[in-house]
Formats: structure tokens, C-alpha cells, sequence
């Protein structure tokens, strides 16, 4: 993977290498460094690029999706990044990155639409997503914040609970700890939303997903998002893994 992603880089030839080659150069020596040094699993290596591009609109995106492809990594799983980012980023973004994995599935010879992943069911999609919502965050803390909303955010939790877990968390392709990973890369990519990557650092940890794995995520996105934000949330990552 690591091989493959470097010989890529080294080979662009897109007018931006070709009008600005010492910017360039010092892009690719970055990515091709921090590739080298990641301790990423390759499924969640693929996971954490495609996200973090999707969330920044990168133009590296569709050769990512290509390499991730080419490397065995299921379309099937590939796909629910895009649904797994919706409920963060909002539709545009995610549907700007859908579009551009369908064009390579398309290149691919991938027949679309790929196979249902859906498990829910208009009637049960609430229920369903609570249920999720109380096996990651706790029984009593979902009830909690539940009960203790006001009366007219109350309709705003049920689209919390029906759309972003009901949705989405229980489609297939991907695993809990998979999509919560994909969670914590869309909330630190965007930047400013500290409260919910404390609560979603906790998630990430409560699955099974180790501090070591948020951290190099983070190296990995680093050059898409940027010192500040990435920082930022090594401080969240920190600082909730000494309360647990």
C-alpha cells in the first residue's frame, strides 16, 4: 500500500506540480513521510484519507478512492464513508465526494448501484438508533439527554437519534469502531466542535479503538487539515484517555 501510494505521488503530472513543482515536492515529501511512519492498519489508513478529503473537499480524493480500490478494500465499505460523514458534514459535501467514488466505480467496471446496506425500516429506524446511541454513550446517558431536553429541541433529538445512529450506525459494510473512527476524523477535520469530539473520543475508546490509533489518524490527516486543528484535537485525545 505504502509502496504504491509513494510511486503515485512521485508521478503526478497535474498542472499544479507542473506550475508550482517546489510546492509540490514538498507536499509529496510530507505525505510520503508520514506514510512511512504510520502504524495505521491499511482498512483504517484508507477509512481515515477518504474522510478526512471528503470532509476538505481534497483533490486527491478520486485517486484515493482508486488506490483504495485497487488495494482490496471492499466498494461496499468505501461507500459508507459517504453515508458515515453525512450527518457531520452535511449532504453537499458528502454527495460531492459520492459522486466522484461512483465515477470510479464506473472506471472500475463496478456495477451501481452496489448492494443494499440499509437494516432499519421507516417504523424502526428511531428505536434502532437509540439503541445504538445507548450501546456506545451508556443506557442512562442517552435516556438522560433524552428526557432533559427542552420541549422544543425534542424533535432535533429524534433526528439525532433516527437519522445519524438509526440511519447509519446500523448499516452494514462497516463496523461499529470503523464508523466511529470515521466520526472522530469528520469531527476533527471540521475544527471548533470540541464538545462533540470529547464525546466522541470517549466513543471511539468505549469500542475498542485505542488512543495510539485516534493519534495516528490524526498524523495521517495531518497534512489535509492542518497544524492547528490537528493539534487541537491531540489535546481532546489526550485528555480523555487520562479520565478512561
Amino acid at each position: 500500500m505504502k509502496e504504491e501510494y509513494e510511486t503515485k505521488l512521485e508521478k503526478e503530472t497535474n498542472v499544479l506540480q507542473r506550475d508550482f513543482p517546489e510546492y509540490t515536492a514538498v507536499k509529496t515529501n510530507l505525505l510520503q513521510e508520514i506514510l512511512q511512519k504510520t502504524a495505521l492498519e491499511k482498512t483504517d489508513f484508507y477509512l481515515t484519507v477518504t474522510t478526512v478529503l471528503t470532509v476538505m473537499e481534497g483533490n486527491d480524493l478520486p485517486q484515493v478512492l482508486s488506490m483504495a480500490i485497487d488495494d482490496g478494500i471492499p466498494a461496499a465499505s468505501l461507500q459508507e464513508v459517504f453515508h458515515q460523514t453525512a450527518p457531520y458534514v452535511g449532504f453537499c459535501k458528502a454527495e460531492k465526494g459520492l459522486a466522484q467514488f461512483g465515477q470510479i466505480c464506473r472506471e472500475k467496471g463496478l456495477a451501481l448501484p452496489l448492494a443494499a446496506n440499509s437494516t432499519t425500516t421507516q417504523k424502526n429506524r428511531l428505536e434502532a438508533g437509540i439503541a445504538v446511541q445507548q450501546s456506545i454513550f451508556g443506557k442512562e446517558n442517552i435516556t438522560s439527554m433524552r428526557q432533559n431536553a427542552p420541549a422544543d429541541e425534542k424533535k432535533l433529538q429524534d433526528f439525532l437519534s433516527a437519522y445519524c445512529f438509526g440511519d447509519t450506525y446500523t448499516r452494514k459494510g462497516l463496523e461499529v469502531k470503523e464508523r466511529e473512527l470515521i466520526t472522530f476524523v469528520c469531527i476533527a477535520a471540521l475544527g471548533g466542535c470540541e464538545n462533540q469530539l470529547r464525546a466522541h473520543t470517549s466513543a471511539n475508546l468505549s469500542v475498542g479503538n485505542t488512543r495510539l490509533k485516534l493519534l495516528e489518524a490524526l498524523q495521517v490527516m495531518l497534512p489535509y487539515i492542518g497544524f492547528p486543528r490537528t493539534l487541537n484535537a491531540v489535546a481532546v485525545v489526550d485528555a480523555i484517555a487520562k479520565k478512561q
